[in-house]
């Protein structure tokens, strides 16, 4: 009897022993880019039209380091030329599939309820459980765009979160990079 008192014991501290898994939202990388309207009004026509309508150019010279996605996102054509290709980033409805590892999950991406806070909030749901929610903070830009793609193709998406706002004569977009990731 006892020895069948201690493998039960044995069996449920191994089952006790579980843990629950933990996400975290963490930001891989960030970049600016510009596009200026200086010198557009002296065109016209389509001239004018294809000049407003070019490609941001990055603000600063990014070095390849540890962890870094430039050359990832160049090797994937959504940096060609220190330009950004913006028609890469199609937007994304506020509930779409998420993949992390070896499963897909839910993602919605909400307003915040007060207006206290600026961003978005982010909820990962897994089924109807939810197995993360976070919150993306930034400075009420007028445009912000979500798309998802896996560039280092490490079996998780990344999140692109791209803000746009207007600024002395040009708009200036910001491409920020982030991942879920199990603790």
């Amino acid at each position: 009897m006892k020895k069948y008192t201690l493998i039960l014991l044995m069996i449920f501290s191994f089952v006790g022993c579980h843990k629950e898994k933990s996400y975290s939202v963490k930001q891989l990388d960030a970049y600016s880019f510009r596009r200026n309207y200086f010198g557009s009004d002296t065109l016209q026509g389509k001239a004018s039209e294809s000049f407003l309508n070019r490609n941001p150019v990055q603000n600063y010279e990014y070095k390849t380091q540890e962890g870094r996605f430039y050359e990832e996102l160049v090797s994937n054509g959504i940096i060609d030329n220190k330009e950004l290709i913006l028609n890469k980033f199609d937007s994304l409805p506020n509930d779409f599939p998420y993949k992390i590892r070896d499963k897909s999950v839910m993602l919605n991406i909400s307003y915040p309820e007060s207006f206290d806070v600026s961003g978005r909030i982010l909820i990962f749901r897994e089924r109807e459980t939810i197995i993360h929610r976070d919150t993306i903070y930034f400075d009420n830009p007028t445009q912000v765009t979500f798309c998802k793609m896996d560039v280092n193709k490490n079996g998780t998406d990344e999140l692109y979160a791209l803000f746009e706002w207007y600024a002395a004569n040009g708009d200036n977009y910001e491409l920020s990079v982030y991942e879920l990731e199990e603790n």
